[in-house]
């Protein structure tokens, strides 16, 4: 056959050459509609490519366009998506208000710290052998007497509490402090002026505590007495050479007396009471008693 003609045939337009049959140009028309279609198959992203599975699309091979989402291999279908951006890498989660911190979970660990009892330290004067100590007394005129022509004076000999610094530096709220015998559970302490104020002092039931040269706190009372409480009465005789030495009128101080007067000034103000008198016994005997002046 010379020159060439066009057949029309499922709808493509052919071209016979020279020399070619019909059958071999249907088996062309047929392999072109398949490529056809092959070049309109959407192809998925492997999710692979993407860690986490997210955000893959389908692509047109002609021209790449995206064509719409599609679920990542292996997932459930209601799996949300996630933006492009997140596939360059993971990114730790946001600490949220539940997450509790190592140092308040090492403190939830770690027991509660056992409350202190504190006490004062032991006595260290026995009645029974006081026979070289200065110690805080009271009497009245209806304590002294006479025996064998010798002078006797009967004390009500006191003591006060005395505190370890340690022990006292280291009180605190929740602590149990034992004063004049008597358990006082600490709920509140305040330091000032080197006063420690317990529970809001002795106005308010309280107990305030100070300390001297000796490295001891003690409980003191009004006008910074100190909180004395009785240990017992003791007899002892009065020494030749006693002395009175009398500070009680700071308009005549240091005022000396002898044995023989001790009757007429226990009988008037202001007296011998613990807060204002001390009494020294030397070998068994009283040597010396010492009154101060008291606001």
């Amino acid at each position: 056959m010379c020159g060439s003609r066009r057949v029309g045939m499922v709808g493509y337009p052919l071209l016979v050459e020279h020399g070619v049959g019909i059958v071999g140009e249907i088996e062309r028309v047929r392999q072109f509609a398949d490529n056809a279609a092959d070049s309109r198959r959407p192809i998925a992203v492997d999710a692979a490519a993407c860690p986490g599975g997210h955000d893959e699309r389908e692509y047109n091979q002609n021209g790449g366009s995206i064509k719409q989402p599609v679920e990542p291999r292996g997932t459930a279908a209601a799996q949300p998506r996630h933006r492009r951006e997140d596939c360059q890498g993971e990114r730790a989660p946001p600490e949220t208000a539940t997450q509790a911190h190592p140092a308040a979970e090492a403190r939830e660990q770690q027991p509660a710290q056992e409350a202190k009892r504190v006490e004062p330290m032991p006595e260290s004067l026995d009645l029974n052998a006081l026979t070289d100590a200065t110690v805080a007394a009271s009497f009245g005129a209806d304590d002294i007497s006479e025996t064998d022509g010798k002078t006797e004076l009967t004390l009500t000999v006191y003591d006060y509490d005395l505190y370890d610094m340690v022990d006292i530096a280291q009180l605190a709220v929740g602590d149990t402090i034992v004063v004049d015998g008597k358990d006082m559970v600490v709920t509140s302490r305040e330091d000032e002026n080197g006063f420690v104020t317990i529970n809001g002092g002795l106005e308010q039931g309280g107990v305030d505590l100070t300390s001297d040269d000796s490295g001891v706190y003690y409980a003191v009372g009004l006008d910074d007495t100190k909180s004395y409480h009785e240990l017992g009465k003791v007899t002892v005789p009065v020494a030749d050479g006693f002395v009175l030495t009398d500070n009680a009128d700071p308009e005549h101080p240091d005022e000396t007396y002898a044995a023989a007067d001790l009757a007429e000034l226990a009988a008037s103000e202001p007296g011998f009471t613990a807060n204002n008198t001390l009494a020294t016994i030397e070998h068994g005997e009283l040597t010396v008693l010492a009154r101060s002046y008291t606001p």
